[in-house]
């Protein structure tokens, strides 16, 4: 059995046709679905004896709609460099981004919602308008814990002190004084 070698790189999209016309023009055929939900599309080559046998292109598992997405190569010869460069280029644009969307969804919280809460809150409409800022809140750290997480830009997190404290009284999620209308309201 051979060993292979494996390279990820990152890739705008707005590339990703001449990928396809370029993998076709190789001899590469694209393969019947995958079981992978990132993985949009998966090529392997024809010929058993080339060096490079598969190519997947998946989707950023943070951001999937987002403008790039990640090239795995896999080939039988080992590569000449890792392709570090272009993940270092994905983390340093896409850093700021999470930093900035953390950092404004708190800021949003902490002035324009947190002056008008009262614990528990009795009005419906300010409980949801403080429910939602928060989700989004939480949305936002939870997009960030993951960059963190993610192996491949570990070099570049966002910093621990972006991240909000829930558990002090500025960030702990509104209550409603009757939790019946709540679960009505929040009902899809």
């Amino acid at each position: 059995m051979c060993e292979f070698s494996d390279k990820t790189v990152a890739l705008k999209k707005d590339k990703i046709l001449r990928v396809h016309r370029r993998l076709k023009e190789l001899g590469f055929k694209l393969a019947d679905g995958d079981e992978l939900p990132l993985v949009v599309w998966k090529w392997e080559n024809s010929n058993p004896r080339a060096n490079i046998q598969q190519v997947i292109i998946a989707r950023d598992e943070i951001d999937l709609d987002g403008p790039w997405l990640f090239v795995k190569v896999r080939a039988r010869k080992p590569f000449a460099f890792s392709g570090a460069s272009t993940i270092k280029r994905y983390a340093l644009q896409y850093q700021p981004e999470l930093r900035r969307e953390l950092s404004q969804t708190t800021e949003y919280r902490r002035q324009t919602i947190q002056p008008y809460i009262q614990r528990p809150m009795s009005d419906l409409t300010q409980w949801y308008v403080a429910h939602k800022a928060h989700t989004r809140m939480r949305e936002a750290m939870d997009k960030a814990a993951q960059w963190n997480n993610t192996v491949e830009v570990r070099e570049f997190p966002v910093p621990l002190q972006a991240f909000p404290d829930l558990n002090t009284d500025e960030f702990r999620l509104p209550e409603l004084l009757d939790k019946d209308k709540a679960e009505t309201f929040l009902r899809p």
